[in-house]
């Protein structure tokens, strides 16, 4: 248990050098809003809007699925998830600092 640790008590700036680090490293796809220039929520569920209604108009089926993953990353054993970015993303050095 003492390997797991709140991701809440990483600090602010060390989030956002980690999506900075991670964003350059990764290929972000167009339609995604998270941690983009630009983008918001907003954005997010205007796209959706627009796929739903555009379904609609065409009478096909729209349907919506939610999900809360705001605690998905609460209690992460922090060496799987090391291992793991390092193995399967290639990430090493300051970026698993």
């Amino acid at each position: 248990m003492q390997s797991y640790r709140p991701i809440s008590n990483v600090s602010v700036v060390d989030r956002s050098t980690a999506t900075r680090q991670l964003l350059q490293t990764c290929d972000v796809p167009s339609l995604q809003s998270g941690f983009r220039s630009g983008h918001s929520t907003e954005t997010a569920v205007l796209r959706a809007l627009s796929d739903i209604l555009e379904a609609v108009d065409t009478g096909d089926v729209a349907a919506v699925v939610l999900l809360d993953l705001s605690a998905a990353f609460d209690t992460v054993d922090h060496y799987s998830l090391h291992q793991r970015l390092q193995l399967f993303f290639g990430l090493d050095g300051p970026v698993l600092a």
